[in-house]
């Protein structure tokens, strides 16, 4: 397994930055075929190209701030646009979750887990 943080720096922004990171695009797309897995994190759904979220089979969806970021994640879970505002009403340990032809975006609850270092931050 594999975890891509701030996963929307690694996409280009232009067509001239699109021709570097062809093989990027790739590697997306075929992973499974060799039995990795990517886990992809983003505070900014709304910037992460539709290859990646139309291979991605589950979805986490946490709260988030920007108007474009909660419409993309409505979109990706194919909430109605009446549930958008579900996403904007997210609190701190809560999420939305959508697993590819298994479970139905669902509202889920995170538990705290204490910090090993003994630190409650």
């Amino acid at each position: 397994m594999t975890f891509l943080e701030e996963v929307h720096n690694l996409f280009p922004r232009s067509q001239s930055e699109h021709q570097t990171t062809n093989s990027l695009e790739n590697v997306f797309r075929e992973i499974r075929g060799f039995g990795e897995g990517l886990v992809s994190i983003t505070q900014h759904p709304s910037l992460i190209p539709v290859y990646l979220m139309g291979n991605s089979n589950t979805l986490i969806i946490l709260g988030l701030q920007h108007e474009e970021d909660i419409r993309s994640a409505r979109r990706a879970l194919f909430l109605d646009q009446s549930e958008e505002t579900f996403l904007d009403q997210l609190r701190v340990g809560e999420g939305i979750v959508k697993i590819k032809g298994r479970t139905n975006p669902c509202l889920v609850r995170f538990p705290r887990v204490p910090n090993a270092g003994g630190d409650d931050d």
